[in-house]
């Protein structure tokens, strides 16, 4: 399902066909440099798992960021309740992002976060946290 649209982006959920770019953003050191660590494929997979699933039961969290001509999968973006205490309070609502390093540098975060602070905005969503690139 498409969720949002932007000019070049779909953000929408996620597919079978995601975990080759879900995988390799995950162990990418370049996109992992500010996280513990990187992760395997298993991991990662897990990890898109528990993704879907909280989305599923919440409509909450990280969804697939696509381009919107080809739907080519190049990232994530969304927003999460952290559990980072005590850098942050249990709860606080958090943006964040993705991208497969080949997809920095063109706008695509910029884009899309700020047309997802627009829809989600109206929630009552405060965002406390930026993401990584």
């Amino acid at each position: 399902m498409i969720v949002l649209e932007t000019t070049r982006l779909r953000i929408r959920n996620w597919l079978e066909t995601d975990r080759p770019l879900f995988a390799e953003i995950n162990a990418d050191p370049k996109v992992m440099e500010f996280f513990p660590r990187q992760r395997s494929r298993q991991e990662a997979d897990a990890l898109m798992d528990e993704a879907e699933r909280r989305i599923s039961e919440t409509g909450f969290g990280f969804f697939a960021l696509a381009l919107k001509d080809t739907d080519e999968p190049i990232g994530f973006l969304g927003l999460a309740r952290t559990d980072l205490e005590p850098f942050l309070p249990n709860g606080t609502v958090e943006i964040g992002w993705r991208l497969a390093v080949r997809f920095w540098r063109r706008g695509y975060v910029t884009e899309a976060s700020a047309a997802w602070l627009r829809k989600t905005r109206p929630c009552g969503n405060r965002i406390l946290r930026r993401g990584t690139q």
